[in-house]
């Protein structure tokens, strides 16, 4: 989905910008026609912005002069969902409940589920922010109710800040950059990048940090983007460059990791000791789940050719659940070296808490099963005798 402001439409907004759509085919096709996104016409829609959740339904952000709600100040932010076959799904809406002067320059992102953040800058604030500016945002379910109140995003106060971009990943966790007047990092030079991670129920997750370390004259205009487990990257515009370019403007960029890696094995004890022997094989296709510290299911995969998973979870701590097939896992913790014990308790196939910390792999966390179903003639067995396989 593009989307842009138009002077102009290709529906009935003859006022004089308009914000403008078109979908397209994943191989570059288009999906039908253009069409005209807001239906409030009176004055400028500009500043479009779009999200898409994992299904393809998406959400438009923009700036309007006026509003189709109860903002009739100056600039007021504006969204409006719709279905992946491009379907309107409900009407236009207000994204700010802070009404007094601008609110402009609006980004949105969504996670997987399609629950999404709107950012954008404040002439004033909804918080404590009394400087000029302020960065603000609001969270929406998925179906468009507002989840919370409006929050505003810097804690960094002195000065203006403005130019704000938001990512969200599949969990929806998300960040948000912006350029600032001075910092609360090291670069007192003039604007600097800026960020703040957030859960995804709204908390922060540590404070605003600063992100270019070259503070030479201006660092401003910043993006944002994620991937699905959380890492980010951020790029900018820099007076100078930390690299080789000394023409005037440089395009600069900072890659952020807030995972750590977990690669363990679920593997078939086959003389019921509780370790991985040589020769043991693992055991392909099981379910493993991941939950966070308040025992909510976060990730789900399932065990590759070789018995084994591989998951990217952020810092924090941590349970893995293994689903077991028609089977019984192993004793757990023997031996005292967890790197070739069981770690899944017995019974319910959970392990103990444990600690993620960013860019370290984990490969001690594995479950072992000592009586495994194979299918024999159609029909499932748990007989021991019965067991056949390779190691490649």
């Amino acid at each position: 989905m593009v989307v842009w402001e138009s002077a102009g439409s290709s529906g009935g907004d003859t006022s004089s910008y308009s914000v403008q759509g078109q979908r397209y085919a994943a191989g570059g096709g288009a999906l039908g026609g253009e069409f005209q996104l807001n239906t409030y016409t009176t004055s400028n829609q500009t500043r479009a912005s779009v999200a898409s959740d994992a299904e393809g339904d998406f959400v438009v952000v923009w700036q309007s002069l006026g509003s189709s709600g109860g903002d009739t100040s100056a600039s007021s932010v504006h969204g409006q969902r719709y279905a992946a076959g491009g379907a309107a799904l409900g009407g236009q809406f207000q994204v700010n409940t802070y009404t007094t002067n601008d609110q402009r320059y609006p980004s949105v992102a969504s996670g997987a589920e399609g629950d999404f953040v709107v950012v954008w800058q404040s002439i004033g604030s909804s918080g404590s922010d009394t400087s000029g500016a302020s960065i603000q945002g609001q969270r929406f379910a998925a179906g468009g109710a507002a989840l919370g109140g409006q929050f505003q995003v810097n804690t960094y106060t002195t000065n203006s800040v403005s130019s704000p971009s938001v990512a969200s990943d599949a969990e929806g966790d998300f960040v948000v950059v912006w350029q600032g007047l001075g910092s609360s990092g090291s670069d007192t030079s003039g604007y600097s990048v800026q960020g703040q991670r957030y859960a995804a129920g709204g908390a922060p997750l540590g404070g605003q940090f600063q992100i270019n370390t070259f503070t030479s004259s201006l660092q401003s205009d910043p993006a944002v983007a994620s991937d699905a487990d959380g890492d980010f990257v951020v790029v900018w515009r820099s007076e100078g460059s930390s690299g080789g370019d000394s023409s005037y403007d440089s395009i600069q960029g900072q890659r952020f990791r807030v995972t750590g890696d977990l690669q363990g094995k679920v593997f078939f004890d086959a003389n019921a000791n509780g370790l991985q022997n040589v020769g043991e094989p693992g055991i392909p296709g099981v379910t493993v789940e991941l939950f966070d510290d308040t025992f909510a299911l976060r990730r789900t995969v399932v065990t590759d050719g070789l018995g084994e998973y591989h998951l990217r979870p952020k810092e924090g701590n941590w349970i893995l659940r293994f689903v077991a097939p028609t089977a019984w896992f192993t004793t757990s913790d023997v031996g005292g070296n967890d790197t070739v014990d069981s770690d899944a308790d017995p019974t319910s196939g959970e392990t103990p808490p444990f600690s993620v910390t960013i860019n370290v792999l984990d490969t001690t966390i594995d479950a072992g099963f000592v009586v495994f179903p194979l299918l024999v003639d159609g029909f499932e067995t748990n007989n021991t005798s019965r067991w056949s396989a390779t190691v490649p």
